[in-house]
């Protein structure tokens, strides 16, 4: 897939979600070009967000401005090395440059963030200087709620550095998504001699470091259910339209809880779970599936072979009716409300794909009656 086309689905994604949106980065130096996103990475914390973070920090450290810096590194700063799991607070700074004989050239560590901005100040005045080249990311390492972990690859360059090191520095960090600051960075740059370039992102056809800012969140290993594949709707969730005069079981508000609560069960696979959100004899057309499958066992045997393969749904927004009308399932009429819910997909290794799907939910049950994707995916 071309740089164009992913940045053609960036701009579909936008108008699915509602919102306007720039191919560029928040600086405007150039497009961020989102690989993977499963939907399940918190909010401040997308593949997009950090990518803009990290491209904040990248153009700090080159400007040398301390200030921008400084609103960069989280502000809780315990004294010394701080390793137990609660809280977020600042961990550590370290670069590792180069090699002699089984040693690193440099290295240099700090526990404390004051250290941090003489530091930055020094690498200015020996010109270092950052681009961002590709991000992805996950869960936190030291499992601390709202925190993420990151791998990144940085283009570093400075006066002081020796010829023989590579031009890409890798490494891990971690970042707070509330406060949208890091807590942990660890930065290597090895021995040019034996450096070969990777990112832990799936990059596009003729794509070459420096073309675009490439973001990712990491795979999930199909086969084992590690979790869940994406979370269930978008922090940015809307509901549009609707009436007041809906009965309450085809109302906007419960039928956006049973679809929170159904989305999360596929997404966790639990199948059962979400086979129990359909009627008895309930049609569902995944992925736009001529030839419906009826009945919950069906249903259920559709979920559980979509965990599996690391599938996630992600709702974004959703349409409701103005009035709820009379249909035929089964032979017997009901009254029935019709939603549109617009759909976010993820797969490990894919970009991420807006789609919708038609729901028809049952005025009495609550229940789902029909349920058909508009998504060609297979």
């Amino acid at each position: 897939m071309t740089v164009a086309r992913l940045l053609a689905i960036a701009a579909l994604l936008a108008v699915v979600l509602g919102v306007l949106a720039t191919s560029t980065n928040a600086e405007g130096d150039g497009p961020i070009v989102v690989t993977r996103d499963s939907g399940a990475l918190p909010s401040g914390c997308t593949p997009r967000e950090t990518a803009e973070l990290l491209i904040r920090l990248a153009d700090a450290v080159t400007s040398g401005e301390a200030a921008a810096l400084d609103m960069l590194f989280t502000t809780d700063d315990p004294p010394g090395r701080v390793d137990g799991a609660d809280g977020l607070a600042f961990r550590w700074f370290s670069v590792t440059e180069g090699r002699v004989g089984d040693r690193p050239w440099r290295h240099t560590v700090f526990y404390d963030r004051a250290p941090l901005f003489p530091y930055f100040a020094e690498r200015h005045r020996q010109n270092e200087r950052w681009d961002l080249i590709a991000v992805d990311m996950g869960a936190s390492s030291s499992r601390r709620p709202g925190g993420v972990g990151i791998g990144y690859t940085i283009r570093r360059s400075a006066d002081d550095l020796p010829e023989s090191v590579a031009e890409f520095a890798r490494g891990k960090g971690e970042i707070d998504c509330v406060a949208q600051r890091i807590y942990l960075w660890s930065m290597g740059q090895d021995d040019g001699a034996t450096f070969t370039f990777g990112t832990g992102c799936p990059l596009p056809n003729g794509w070459s470091p420096g073309d675009a800012v490439i973001a990712c969140s990491r795979s999930l290993k199909p086969g084992v259910r590690t979790g869940s594949n994406a979370r269930a709707l978008l922090p940015d969730f809307r509901v549009l339209g609707g009436s007041a005069r809906l009965p309450t079981r085809c109302g906007s508000a419960y039928v956006t809880g049973r679809l929170r609560s159904a989305l999360s069960a596929f997404n966790s696979g639990r199948e059962t779970a979400f086979a129990g959100h359909f009627a008895t004899r309930a049609l569902f057309h995944p992925y736009g599936l001529t030839e419906a499958l009826v009945g919950r066992a069906a249903v259920a045997r559709f979920v559980d072979a979509r965990y599996e393969q690391g599938e996630g749904w992600t709702g974004a927004t959703l349409r409701a009716p103005d009035r709820a009308t009379t249909r035929a399932f089964g032979g017997i009429r009901r009254k029935v409300a019709s939603y549109r819910l617009g759909l976010l997909l993820s797969r490990p290794g894919e970009a991420l794909v807006a789609s919708s799907a038609g729901v028809v939910v049952d005025c009495d049950s609550g229940l789902f009656q029909r349920w058909i994707d508009f998504a060609k995916r297979v």
